[in-house]
């Protein structure tokens, strides 16, 4: 089921890039909702790639999507963390904290616990 969840999300993917761009925010959510599926079905270097994507598109948005790249870096760390690349998970869990302080309460705050926990154990 997760095979044909994720054809579908790249048939719809295809559709909304053709019509909004390649760097469209809509773009982004399609992706992050990809890479999440591709993160629980276990494969890690598509998800890491879907990511990224997603990352860069928000980054590249602006200020008001700034909330929305928390999530992306979060599952981002996790993966470099079982691929033990632990240097580069800790970067990118410590970009996402620092991003987490800057939005203030507009965070979510389990996210930035979580953050918390992964940056301070480090």
């Amino acid at each position: 089921r997760l095979d044909e969840a994720l054809s579908s999300y790249n048939e719809a993917l295809q559709i909304v890039e053709s019509v909004h761009g390649k760097d469209d925010p809509k773009v982004g959510s399609f992706l992050q909702k990809m890479g999440m599926l591709q993160f629980r079905s276990g494969s890690l270097v598509e998800a890491k790639s879907s990511l990224e994507k997603v990352v860069r598109i928000y980054r590249k948005a602006g200020k008001e999507y700034e909330p929305h790249v928390l999530k992306p870096l979060f599952i981002l760390g996790n993966i470099y963390n079982i691929l033990r690349q632990k240097d580069e998970a800790h970067s990118v869990w410590e970009d996402a904290y620092q991003r987490s302080i800057a939005i203030g309460d507009e965070a979510d705050q389990d996210m930035h616990d979580a953050l918390s926990r992964l940056v301070n154990a480090h």
